[in-house]
């Protein structure tokens, strides 16, 4: 179970919602004890790039190895 405000990166594309394995952000809501999250997404801008409802079994925790690549392709798209 992720705490509120907890920093999870996708383990699967979820294309309907235009979001991609990998991509990262931080629970802002908990539902049916962890059953699934809001999850507000962030581009490596930190900037919001959606809000989204996401079964646990999508989720994982965010590790520094997974904040190194996201700074990695956000300067590389500058």
């Amino acid at each position: 179970m992720f705490a509120m405000f907890a920093s999870v990166t996708l383990v699967r594309d979820l294309p309907a919602r235009g979001l991609k394995a990998g991509d990262g952000g931080a629970v802002v809501e908990v539902y049916g004890n962890g059953a699934s999250y809001e999850v507000e997404f962030f581009n490596g801008a930190g900037e919001t790039v959606a809000v989204e409802n996401v079964e646990a079994a999508a989720l994982r925790a965010t590790t520094d190895a997974d904040r190194d690549a996201r700074r990695t392709r956000a300067v590389a798209a500058e």
